[in-house]
């Protein structure tokens, strides 16, 4: 099993396809928080009685999706004991989970968290192995995802201050480089730009955070637009009807 997920992440698959395997080989029902995708990943449902597996990983992926992370974080945050119970509301069932939150980082940097429920059956200590193998294959699978993501943040950044100060040469390049990071320079779009306060701009890495959260937002929304990331701040690029 830790080969088995040690080649998942040299293979560079998904964090959602290496939570599924670990969900697979732990006994007990798990959801992955991914703080770097802002993403919530779950498994089995942990009450089978309110919800089935198709439903609780959609209320884990939509509605819950919030009230799971602050979860993970806060318990993560406050150190010591990692159980937790967990009060959770849907709007139409509420859930009393008991569970253990188990903090994933990478070079001391929390970058998710796995949410363990617990179940009648007791854990063992292959299961503990099992636990920290899946712990370092989902922390460096999100160090990974989330270091591609920088580079190609700043690789859109560049090309767009490019384009907008006109120090392009070659358009036929420039439409390729556009193309290959998500970039749409032959339709009219609308410009909108963010300009983060002072008290924001601060703060470290919160621009890459940010943009991170939106460009995931709008495609989950399947809104076709691309953030691009600016010093203090973003620009997003939407198509014009």
């Amino acid at each position: 099993a830790h080969t088995s997920l040690l080649e998942h992440v040299l293979a560079d698959g998904s964090v959602s396809s290496l939570s599924a395997m670990v969900g697979s080989l732990l006994p007990n029902p798990v959801v992955v928080v991914d703080f770097t995708a802002n993403q919530i990943i779950a498994g089995r449902s942990p009450s089978e009685v309110q919800f089935d597996d198709a439903a609780w990983q959609s209320a884990a992926a939509g509605p819950l999706s919030r009230q799971l992370g602050k979860a993970a974080r806060d318990t993560i945050e406050r150190g010591g004991n990692s159980g937790a119970t967990l009060f959770l509301d849907d709007g139409s069932s509420r859930l009393n989970l008991a569970a253990r939150i188990e903090p994933l980082t990478v070079d001391r940097q929390l970058v998710g968290a796995l949410i363990i429920f617990s179940t009648s059956r007791a854990f063992s200590d292959l299961d503990q192995l099992l636990l920290d193998s899946a712990k370092f294959a989902l922390s460096v699978q999100m160090m990974r995802s989330f270091i591609r993501f920088r580079f190609e943040t700043r690789t859109q950044t560049e090309l767009f201050f490019e384009v907008v100060e006109r120090r392009w040469r070659d358009a036929a390049d420039v439409q390729q480089r556009a193309q290959r990071l998500g970039i749409n320079f032959m339709t009219t779009q609308q410009i909108v730009v963010v300009d983060f306060p002072e008290s924001a701009k601060n703060l470290g890495g919160t621009s890459v955070d940010l943009h991170h959260s939106l460009a995931r937002i709008m495609q989950q929304a399947s809104v076709p637009a691309c953030v691009v990331a600016i010093d203090g701040g973003l620009v997003c690029l939407i198509p014009y009807d």
